[in-house]
């Protein structure tokens, strides 16, 4: 299972997972623009992360964010 929370500062959520604590994935604004929106994913494996785009809001870029997990957790790579 997987919670958001939000950071220190209110400009960028986290989302992480309730069994390890890890963080994976990340929602927050770009600079100091409130318009713009960027989604980065982590690879807990091998500590990479990606970048999922810009969005135009919070919740578009944190939809990606789960998707983009749902996918994962569908995915069989061994």
């Amino acid at each position: 299972m997987r919670t958001w929370i939000t950071g220190r500062t209110s400009s960028v959520d986290y989302i992480y997972h309730n069994e390890n604590g890890r963080i994976i994935g990340e929602v927050g604004h770009v600079g100091l623009s409130y318009d713009k929106v960027y989604a980065t994913v982590y690879d807990t494996e091998s500590n990479n992360s990606k970048s999922l785009g810009h969005y135009i809001n919070g919740d578009w870029a944190k939809k990606a964010v789960e998707t983009f997990w749902e996918i994962q957790d569908r995915t069989l790579i061994e």
